[in-house]
């Protein structure tokens, strides 16, 4: 992600608009050039990801679990995400989105950690060929200031509730 002459423009005025809040909390300023770094690295990074956890299970029938997780950015941010099931349109030979299947997902604020968060969707039998798209923002002083999408791919093992335990998949057929 490159940011542009107007991007550090208004990051400045993110600060701005932040300045008062975090001063009066003893939290140190992040500069324009601190944030472009941070969202670069944030949005390279391979702690950022989305995955199906939940796929159709004895336990779960029918449900698709979508989940991301996102790193902070080493300085007090908002982080969000929104989750997008899709389907694999075999007219149009490519996934479209499931008509209400999109989620907000808020992780709260967080400084140096990484935050997961997903959602479950309830399908009927012979849906076909699913997955996810997630969109993560960072949030600072109430302004996006950086995002990122990503659509789910396997080998996330890591992802909390996986069903079974550890599952990660980049689609779901539910028949």
């Amino acid at each position: 992600m490159r940011i542009r002459p107007s991007g550090l423009i208004f990051s400045l005025v993110v600060l701005a608009g932040a300045a008062s809040a975090l001063a009066s909390a003893g939290q140190p300023l992040p500069s324009a050039a601190q944030i472009h770094t941070a969202i670069s690295g944030a949005t390279r990074s391979k702690a950022l990801w989305a995955t199906v956890n939940v796929c159709d299970t004895d336990s779960q029938p029918q449900m698709l679990g979508i989940r991301g997780q996102m790193p902070s950015l080493g300085f007090p941010v908002a982080m969000s995400m929104s989750i997008q099931a899709q389907y694999f349109s075999s007219s149009k030979k490519r996934f479209e989105p499931v008509p209400n299947g999109q989620r907000m997902v808020n992780l709260g604020q967080a400084t140096k950690t990484l935050r997961q968060g997903g959602a479950d969707f309830q399908f009927k039998r012979h849906s076909g060929t699913l997955r996810g798209v997630i969109t993560f923002a960072w949030t600072y002083g109430g302004s996006t200031i950086g995002h990122a999408v990503r659509t789910t791919t396997a080998g996330h093992p890591d992802a909390d509730f996986g069903s079974p335990r550890h599952f990660s998949a980049s689609a779901c057929k539910i028949s």
